[in-house]
């Protein structure tokens, strides 16, 4: 089930890259151009990629690795999102392997924020730098 979410996740991602017209219903391209199609998709496959593999020994990773294998208890599970416990869950259905817990939420997350930036920002190297300053 987590494995079809992340597939509908990286499709409505590209989809997301064009736009509709309303009027005549016509999908246009959007004005991304291939260079910053491979910049955006390059900069989130190598920040997933530092996300999913990081060292047991960076902070929160033993709390994080606690809160998929389900250490915490039924009182403290009740205080997180029901997105995040479903999504969790169903990732924990298919696999054991916190990599891919680590994978498929630093994915969710590293997307929306580039993609964010990506558009809202005009200097974008300036703004990424921001970004890994504050994660």
């Amino acid at each position: 089930m987590a494995v079809y979410i992340c597939i509908i996740f990286i499709i409505a991602s590209v989809l997301s890259m064009f736009e509709v017209d309303k009027s005549s219903l016509v999908i246009k391209e959007n004005p991304y151009t291939r260079v910053q199609l491979i910049r955006f998709f390059s900069l989130v496959l190598i920040l997933v990629l530092i996300a999913t593999f990081r060292s047991p020994n960076m902070p929160d990773y033993f709390n994080y690795t606690l809160l998929f294998q389900g250490g915490y208890g039924v009182e403290e599970t009740r205080s997180f999102e029901v997105g995040f416990t479903f999504l969790v869950d169903q990732i924990r259905k298919v696999t054991s392997n916190n990599l891919w817990y680590f994978a498929i939420f630093s994915t969710i997350s590293v997307s929306i924020s580039i993609l964010s930036i990506e558009r809202e920002y005009h200097f974008f190297w300036l703004s990424i730098l921001i970004y890994l300053c504050f994660k």
